[in-house]
C-alpha cells in the first residue's frame, strides 16, 4: 500500500538522520577527551547510515513501481531527496569534520578561551539546526522547518565572528598560529556545510512564499 509504505520509509529517514545527529553530538567530546578512538566510532556509524540509505532507496524503488497518486509522487520525491540531504549530512561529519578533529588532536592544538566559546556556540547551533530537521522529517512539522531557516542568519552572524576573530589574531607572535589559524577556520566550514543540508530538508518541507522570506506573515 503506497501510502503506508512511504510513511514507513519516513520512519526510517528518521533513524537514519537520527544516527547522523549522534555522530555530530559525538564530535565535540572526542575532542574534549582528546580521543582518537571516539572519532572512528564516527565513522563507523557513518557506514551504518550508508547501508540504511541503500536499503532505503531500494525500498523506494518498490515504492515507485506501484501506480502513485499525484500526492504520494510528490511524497515520493520529497522523502527521496531527504535521504540524500541526511546522508550529506553524515558524510560531512565523517569524512570532513572528524579529520579536522584529528588534526587538533595529532598536533595538539587547543583554541583559546575565547575562540572556544565561539567554536562551541557554533556546534551546538549546527546541532539544533540538525534537531530541528529531523522533527521537521519525522513528525512533518512545519513549524521545526521554519525553526531551522529562522536560526540560519544568526549561525551565519556567528561564524562570521569567529572568522574575523581567526583573522585578528593571525598578528599573534605564536608559531602555531597558521596552523591553528586554518583548523579552527575549517572548522567552521565544515559546520556551515553541515547548516546547508539541513535547510534543504526545511525548505523541502515549507510553502514557496514562507521559503522566500514570508515568514513573519505566516507566524502573525
Amino acid at each position: 500500500v503506497p501510502s503506508l509504505a512511504l510513511e514507513r520509509m519516513r520512519l526510517e529517514l528518521g533513524h537514519m538522520a537520527g544516527w547522523v545527529r549522534e555522530m555530530l553530538t559525538g564530535v565535540k567530546p572526542a575532542m574534549g577527551r582528546r580521543a582518537p578512538e571516539a572519532f572512528d566510532a564516527i565513522v563507523k556509524d557513518n557506514d551504518r547510515v550508508t547501508i540504511l540509505r541503500d536499503r532505503v532507496l531500494a525500498y523506494a524503488q518498490r515504492i515507485g513501481r506501484h501506480e502513485l497518486t499525484a500526492e504520494e509522487a510528490g511524497r515520493h520525491t520529497r522523502l527521496l531527496g531527504f535521504a540524500m540531504d541526511i546522508e550529506s549530512l553524515g558524510n560531512v561529519v565523517a569524512r570532513e569534520l572528524v579529520p579536522v578533529g584529528q588534526a587538533f588532536l595529532a598536533h595538539g592544538v587547543r583554541a583559546s578561551e575565547g575562540t572556544g566559546e565561539l567554536l562551541d556556540q557554533a556546534h551546538r547551533a549546527a546541532c539544533e539546526a540538525v534537531d530541528a530537521a529531523i522533527r521537521a522529517v519525522v513528525d512533518d512539522d512545519q513549524r521545526a522547518a521554519q525553526d531551522v531557516l529562522v536560526r540560519r542568519d544568526a549561525f551565519w552572524r556567528l561564524s562570521e565572528q569567529v572568522l574575523r576573530r581567526q583573522a585578528e589574531r593571525l598578528a599573534l607572535d605564536d608559531p602555531d598560529r597558521l596552523l591553528k589559524h586554518r583548523l579552527q577556520t575549517d572548522v567552521i566550514d565544515k559546520l556551515r556545510r553541515i547548516y546547508m543540508p539541513a535547510g534543504h530538508l526545511a525548505v523541502a518541507l515549507l510553502p514557496e512564499n514562507v521559503v522566500a522570506g514570508d515568514y513573519g506573515a505566516q507566524v502573525q
